[in-house]
């Protein structure tokens, strides 16, 4: 898996985006990231990568108050501040996708 960008959320949480295709169109898919394990290492983020993994639309248009990363850990579920921040940073990656000509190929990997 090639991550093109991740971004810190708060001391327990970063995002991590790789480029995928969905019906023609550019997208991209948001893997959450554990800080409190430092198992991988993601675009220099120290992290351990969650089983939790969402088109960059599933994130933003995601009506609950908490995520749920994987049923069997508990500790994987982001809700709060750090849900908001995870949606800000999908809509200004979803934007730059959108308005970006060929935002696929833009990206270095």
């Amino acid at each position: 898996m090639e991550f093109y960008k991740s971004e810190k959320i708060s001391e327990k949480w970063g995002i991590a985006f790789t480029k995928r295709e969905f019906h023609g169109k550019p997208t991209a898919v948001v893997y959450f990231l554990d800080l409190d394990y430092k198992f991988d290492n993601v675009c220099g983020l120290p992290c351990q990568i969650t089983t939790g993994s969402y088109y960059i639309e599933d994130v933003i248009n995601h009506a609950g108050s908490m995520l749920c990363l994987d049923g069997g850990v508990p500790a994987w579920t982001v809700a709060g501040d750090d849900l908001k921040i995870a949606k800000s940073l999908c809509e200004a990656e979803a934007l730059r996708i959108k308005n970006t000509a060929n935002p696929l190929k833009e990206v270095n990997i």
